[in-house]
C-alpha cells in the first residue's frame, strides 16, 4: 500500500481528480436547470468520495508518516470539511 500511495502515479492521477473537480465547479451558473444541479451535486459527491478514498489509503499505507506531511493534514481537513458539507446540505434538502 505504501509503494502505491507514493507513486508518481497516484500523486499525478489525484492532480487530474482535482483539475477535474474544478472544472466540475466552474460549471455553476445563473439559472441552471435542476437536472444541471443535480448533475452537479452527483459529481461533488463522486468527487468527494474519489478524495476521501485517497485519503483512506494514504492514511493505511503511510501510517504515522502520514501526519508529517502537512499537506496530507490540509487534504484531509478539506475532505472532513467536503464530507460535511455534503451531509448538511442533504440534510437540508
Amino acid at each position: 500500500m505504501f509503494d502505491l500511495v507514493t507513486h508518481q502515479r497516484f500523486d499525478l492521477s489525484v492532480f487530474a481528480l482535482i483539475v477535474l473537480n474544478m472544472i466540475t465547479l466552474s460549471m455553476d451558473h445563473y439559472q441552471m436547470s435542476q437536472t444541471w444541479k443535480n448533475a452537479l451535486q452527483i459529481s461533488d459527491i463522486v468527487f468527494t468520495s474519489m478524495f476521501a478514498l485517497e485519503a483512506v489509503l494514504k492514511l493505511f499505507g503511510m501510517r504515522c508518516f502520514y501526519f508529517r506531511d502537512v499537506f496530507n493534514i490540509f487534504d484531509l481537513l478539506v475532505v472532513l470539511v467536503s464530507i460535511t458539507g455534503t451531509h448538511i446540505f442533504f440534510l437540508s434538502n
